[in-house]
């Protein structure tokens, strides 16, 4: 019962999908009502975005925790927006979020109200209803309301307003780490300013001359969510792979062939553990050191290792000299460097 829980949950939604968290660690072990996946959180967190009830009625929300070993509910309304009356100012919503859109002034008990979208009518409803609209590209969308009834006392009654809101998004974000490297990271450019990064604990991160670099001890994943500003709703998870990798003087290092100029030709491994695709391995030769076909650079992805992360190299050394520094081997994931060894 500690370990799984739900402790962020609205009674009410302006947004469908809702955005639902609590403790859990076994995500594939859940299922949450409404929602087609379950993702994981920072420090041993869960999230999952729900659909909502598109009349308005109250929904509810079953949570299966451990193949049901634990059962909560949540019961939540979308609540409508009323673009004529509400503060709507510098609204931002997430990429994917719909809204209950009505056009309703105060003292009206009858009459119909007409939304606009970006220009487009999505027709026209009684003021006691919404319709719904999802909001799929980011970007900033023009949200027009026009009501037109009577009041209490039969008076007639019409008002139009325009209101901007906001839709942004953010892709999930993909760290690798060489165990106990720091490695540099900077918000993505397709992030928007509201986005907020929110870490596991267990990665460590420091910040010197404006770069922030972050470190994982342990070759295993850690998860964080990036936020909709502080403590918002999640827009995306982050996962950091921490992975090790061996080469030579961790592993293993003998002689194939012996010249009699003192000259060699040797094998070694690289082992990668866990695999991770996402990255790059550039080794370069120095001095006497050159690969079996003569080349003196090359690069390694997850192509180049067998099902267990490991890849044999056979190089030459053309020098009597028996032994000597003979590799760079450096880590990238894309173009960032986040691990180098000799």
């Amino acid at each position: 019962m500690a370990r799984n829980t739900i402790d962020v949950s609205p009674l009410e939604s302006r947004t469908s999908p809702v955005c639902l968290e609590g403790r859990g660690l076994f995500t594939g072990a859940m299922q949450v009502g409404g929602s087609d996946s379950v993702s994981h959180g920072a420090n041993d967190r869960w999230f999952a975005n729900a659909a909502l009830d598109a009349e308005g009625s109250l929904t509810q929300i079953g949570i299966s925790f451990e193949n049901g070993g634990r059962l909560l509910s949540r019961a939540i309304r979308w609540k409508p927006t009323n673009l004529l009356t509400e503060p709507l100012a510098g609204i931002v919503i997430r990429r994917g979020d719909a809204l209950r859109l009505t056009a309703v002034l105060p003292g009206m008990v009858s009459g119909t109200s007409e939304i606009k979208v970006g220009g487009q009518s999505l027709g026209t409803c009684s003021i006691t209803n919404a319709l719904g609209y999802r909001f799929e590209q980011d970007g900033l969308y023009s949200v027009e309301g026009s009501a037109s009834g009577l009041d209490a006392k039969g008076n007639p009654l019409s008002y139009s307003r325009s209101v901007q809101i906001r839709v942004v998004g953010a892709d999930s974000e993909t760290v690798a780490a060489q165990v106990n490297q720091w490695r540099p990271w900077s918000v993505p450019a397709t992030w928007p300013a509201e986005a907020v990064a929110e870490w596991d604990n267990r990665v460590q991160r420091q910040t010197a001359e404006g770069i922030m670099s972050l470190l994982s001890t342990v070759p295993e994943e850690r998860y964080g969510v990036i936020r909709l500003g502080e403590n918002g709703p999640v827009l995306a998870p982050v996962t950091v792979k921490g992975f090790n990798l061996w080469f030579m003087k961790n592993t293993y290092l003998h002689y194939d062939e012996i010249y009699a100029d003192g000259s060699f030709k040797a094998e070694t491994t690289m082992i990668i553990s866990p695999m991770v695709p996402e990255i790059r391995i550039n080794q370069r030769c120095r001095g006497v050191i050159a690969y079996e076909d003569g080349s003196r650079v090359r690069d390694f992805y997850l192509s180049d290792f067998n099902p267990s992360g490991e890849v044999r190299i056979i190089f030459c050394h053309s020098s009597p000299i028996a032994t000597s520094v003979c590799h760079y081997t450096d880590v990238y994931q894309g173009t960032v460097l986040i691990g180098r060894s000799y």
